[in-house]
């Protein structure tokens, strides 16, 4: 039995609610988990229902995806950017998770490098691992915006890097990338030839500037770039799991053929569903970012008087970071060793699920998110400023946001 492999912190939060007794969860205010609080457009729901009954949804699917629901990929493309995608270059997988899996699975040889590009979502790291490879989480602080320099970016690839990862709009952050900024990366990218970037876009929709952009309007790296995205978010059908990922056809090809071993096709009930939400676009988006911006603005209002936590700016998603590194550094016994430390204490006495970044690749700060009624929010922020206050903040000083580049495993680069 292998014993390397470790769920990661969001899991074992999960799975620790669930186990929980109804009478006890009822009483929890979970911001742990990114679960839209809307649900898709009444016209996906009836085109579910409609299919179940349909005798072609009896069989098995394509393994690839339905040429209906790639094609209505391609044209979402077509149309949002003005790029040109055919249907060989999509695959269709149960979430984006397995799309991204699945890709390295396929791509990476032992002890190949992937560089992942943080703060980033804790499971890039285990799927590499799992995969064969060696994560290497290369993350820099609020200074920059969460976001690496192109000069850092390059200096941390090497003759070992196989994969590049990044995902933006950003989670946990809430990062977003600008246009130029997006062509300063690819201009990276393309100067290795060896190099895959997986760009992960699931949260496309949710900028709160409404602008969305993306890696696949960079020609210079087209053959290079493998674009993950899926439905769950945007459509709020989370437990739906159906994804999808843009490539060139030979890492779609050799994608297919792992899916053909784990999964097979996708169920086709969720496929026309998909192609329901893809014909009913994402007009629905702009009113839950408003209700995010305002639960955003409640957290601050909160916090804002709070001595030792650091609220950053949100610009996407649903989520928002608050640093609380000086109550890591309080003076006596009371000083928790991590911010996970943290996150289990506010379950287990002050009953508030919120998420320890640690392995986010972001020290020092907690998760919350904004996918509750304004009621709860504000309800569990007063719940984390009562159990902060069981801690002795240090000094707030402005913490170092230096680029820094590690490996999650031992593995050494070659001199």
């Amino acid at each position: 039995m292998r014993t390397d492999i470790e769920s990661t912190p969001l899991v074992n939060m999960i799975q620790k609610l669930r186990c929980m007794p109804e009478n006890q969860l009822a009483d929890i205010i979970q911001m742990h988990i990114g679960v839209p609080d809307f649900g898709p457009p009444d016209q996906v729901v009836k085109a579910a229902m409609q299919a179940i009954s349909t005798e072609d949804c009896y069989r098995y699917p394509p393994i690839q995806g339905s040429a209906r629901l790639r094609g209505m990929i391609c044209a979402k493309y077509s149309q949002d950017y003005g790029v040109s995608v055919v249907p060989s270059q999509v695959i269709i997988a149960n979430g984006a998770k397995q799309c991204l899996f699945q890709i390295m699975m396929a791509l990476l040889k032992p002890l190949d490098e992937v560089l992942i590009v943080g703060p980033a979502w804790s499971s890039f790291s285990r799927q590499v691992l799992l995969a064969g490879g060696v994560p290497v989480m290369i993350t820099a602080g609020p200074e920059t915006g969460f976001k690496i320099s192109p000069r850092a970016l390059d200096d941390a690839i090497s003759d070992k890097t196989r994969l590049v990862i990044m995902c933006f709009p950003n989670n946990p952050t809430g990062a977003v990338l600008d246009q130029a900024e997006i062509n300063a990366y690819a201009d990276v990218i393309a100067r290795y030839s060896q190099l895959y970037l997986i760009s992960d876009e699931v949260y496309e929709y949710f900028r709160f500037d409404q602008n969305p952009t993306s890696f696949i309007t960079c020609e210079s790296i087209r053959q290079q770039l493998i674009l993950v995205n899926g439905f769950s978010k945007s459509f709020g059908i989370s437990g739906w799991r159906i994804g999808y990922a843009i490539a060139p056809t030979p890492v779609i090809d050799a994608s297919v053929r792992v899916q053909s071993l784990v999964s097979g096709g996708v169920c086709e009930v969720m496929q026309i569903a998909a192609c329901e939400a893809l014909e009913a676009g994402a007009g629905h988006i702009g009113s839950a970012i408003e209700r995010y911006q305002e639960r955003a603005g409640i957290v601050r209002e909160a916090f804002s008087a709070v001595e030792g936590v650091v609220i950053y700016p949100l610009h996407a998603t649903y989520f928002m970071v608050l640093g609380i590194q000086p109550f890591l550094e309080g003076q006596g016994l009371d000083a928790p060793a991590t911010a996970d430390v943290v996150a289990e204490y506010l379950l287990e006495e002050y009953k508030v699920a919120v998420i320890g970044t640690d392995g986010f690749g972001l020290p020092g700060c907690l998760r919350l998110s904004l996918c509750l009624d304004n009621t709860l929010i504000k309800e569990g922020c007063r719940r984390i400023i009562d159990g902060l206050a069981s801690f002795t903040p240090a000094s707030t000083e402005s913490n170092s946001s230096a680029t820094v580049v590690r490996r999650i495993t031992q593995e050494k680069r070659a001199s």
